[in-house]
């Protein structure tokens, strides 16, 4: 079986096309700067620093608890229709979030926010390596 090494990153990129490690490079940002942007946010609005930790901890707690439903969605389902579910969900729990931090919601609310927004990221990640390793397989 082929392994990456030996075909090196120009093997593993011909062979999944091009685009496949932007879109995953892209698609990893929001996952990386979530949890700072909101513990940020929450930070500048509420002035407390008790608020935005309670935030992005709830936010990562979400992550963590249902990254596996994520993944195990995806292989239930497909990548396709669980990303687009997962990312269109995620987009309105951080708006819902923004909105929220922006009102001057309690840091309680804020955390079930956070927590809402922490539940819905798409994983995409573990999804493009799935995917790569799929391809190269071929």
């Amino acid at each position: 079986m082929p392994t990456f090494e030996r075909w090196g990153h120009r093997g593993s990129r011909g062979g999944a096309g091009p685009l496949l490690p932007c879109v995953s490079f892209l698609g990893r940002l929001p996952t990386a700067t979530v949890q700072f942007g909101s513990v940020l946010l929450v930070a500048r609005t509420s002035g407390s620093l008790g608020a935005a930790g309670l935030t992005g901890g709830a936010l990562a707690l979400g992550q963590v608890a249902c990254g596996p439903l994520v993944g195990r969605l995806a292989d239930r389902h497909g990548q396709r229709p669980v990303v687009l579910t997962f990312s269109l969900t995620n987009a309105l729990a951080v708006v819902a979030l923004v909105t929220g931090a922006l009102a001057g919601l309690p840091a309680p609310v804020l955390a079930l926010l956070g927590a809402a927004a922490g539940a819905t990221v798409p994983l995409v990640g573990p999804l493009a390596r799935t995917r790569l390793v799929a391809l190269a397989r071929r």
